[in-house]
């Protein structure tokens, strides 16, 4: 489940995930998260960048 939906109070907009304000850098244990989604690769090429409303657990 995203944070966002678990209410981690993140900085976010639209709640259609899709604006990219959310986004947030990694700064350990990516292996543990499931490759980018389309929009979060749309949004941003950085390998530690990742959308708070996107990301998902293994």
């Amino acid at each position: 489940m995203p944070p966002l939906w678990q209410g981690i109070p993140l900085d976010h907009k639209c709640k259609k995930r899709t604006c990219g304000r959310c986004a947030v850098t990694l700064l350990a244990d990516a292996h543990f998260l499931a490759p980018k989604t389309r929009r979060e690769r749309e949004k941003t090429n950085q390998p530690t960048k990742r959308l708070a409303c996107q990301a998902r657990m293994k």
